[in-house]
């Protein structure tokens, strides 16, 4: 589960969606779960979550996208951590241990 996740990395100013967006769609399918909540006035990193769970869903991996109406802030974070938890936690019971 990630909040306001920092995806541009190695470069802020990167419209590409950073490393980890080119290592998701050119390395081997992501069998993990993965919940993204990101708020739609973080500036870059809107940008690059959106690009990320554009991704993520043509890629049909097993993931949600949540942009909540906000900024960089404990505010939403603090109120959409746990439906986040529970939608982890729910998927999680739901999968076969190996």
């Amino acid at each position: 589960m990630s909040q306001s996740g920092s995806f541009w990395w190695p470069q802020i100013d990167a419209s590409d969606g950073g490393e980890t967006l080119t290592e998701l769609q050119n390395g081997p399918r992501l069998e993990a779960r993965v919940i993204l909540q990101f708020g739609s006035l973080e500036g870059s990193l809107t940008d690059s979550n959106r690009l990320l769970a554009t991704a993520l869903s043509e890629l049909e991996t097993n993931s949600e996208s949540h942009e909540i109406s906000g900024g960089h802030d404990w505010a939403w974070w603090h109120a959409e951590l746990g439906s986040g938890l529970r939608s982890a936690l729910a998927s999680a019971s739901l999968t076969p241990a190996s």
